[in-house]
């Protein structure tokens, strides 16, 4: 091959090579902030777990999933162990979480919640940076193919424009995700019917709670 028609090949593949390796550029700051975002300008992924115990773990979980929908938030998975207990993974708009779990805990008594926030703005930030590049690259990509020559020099240019096609592709769907779960906050519930002792059941509580007070008063 000609080495002036070759050029532009080695050319594009070069740049290819090394702006999808281009590190991403720091975030802008917001005007009147000072160091960092603030808390509101933030990309918070938020995850709470909720153990409920409820008369009736089915009628509960019905009104649950009634509140999720009222607020445009849906159940990804419910799962069901006869009557006594229900398993639900919900997706809530994350502006109305606090007011779904406060109606969820009307519903029963809570035994357990817990409740963690993912900060994922330098993530996002970076996977945005990194996907304008590869988007660039690949713009001058299809014109480098545009004005290929020879057989070969399209060929590899092809090879190298599939190659970051698939990297944008990788990316988007990454960016989508992460969007996905910022926007919509995970909650995890088991709602437990609430145990009714036996009459045994009654009496070995009792005979446990006399025999604790032959060792502790108060």
């Amino acid at each position: 091959m000609h080495p002036t028609r070759l050029f532009p090949v080695l050319c594009a593949l070069a740049l290819a090579a090394c702006t999808s390796n281009l590190p991403a550029p720091p975030p802008p700051a917001p005007a009147g902030a000072g160091e960092g975002a603030s808390v509101d300008e933030r990309l918070l992924v938020q995850r709470v777990s909720l153990e409920l115990e409820a008369e009736r773990p089915a009628e509960a979980a019905a009104q649950v999933e009634a509140v999720t929908r009222g607020v445009g938030g849906y159940v990804e998975s419910a799962t069901a162990r006869e009557a006594k207990r229900v398993h639900l993974v919900l997706r809530i708009p994350a502006a109305s979480l606090d007011s779904v779990l406060a109606a969820v805990s009307r519903l029963g008594e809570v035994e357990d919640r817990r409740v963690s926030a993912l900060d994922v703005t330098e993530e996002s930030t970076d996977l945005e940076a990194r996907l304008q590049n590869l988007v660039a690259v690949r713009d001058r990509l299809r014109q480098h193919l545009q004005r290929a020559g020879g057989v070969q020099d399209v060929i590899a240019v092809e090879r190298e424009l599939a190659r970051v096609q698939t990297e944008i592709d990788a990316l988007e769907a990454r960016l989508k995700r992460l969007r996905t779960d910022v926007a919509m906050s995970q909650v995890t519930l088991d709602i437990h019917r609430k145990r009714v002792l036996g009459p045994l059941g009654l009496l070995l509580a009792g005979l446990g709670w006399l025999i604790g007070k032959l060792f502790v008063i108060q």
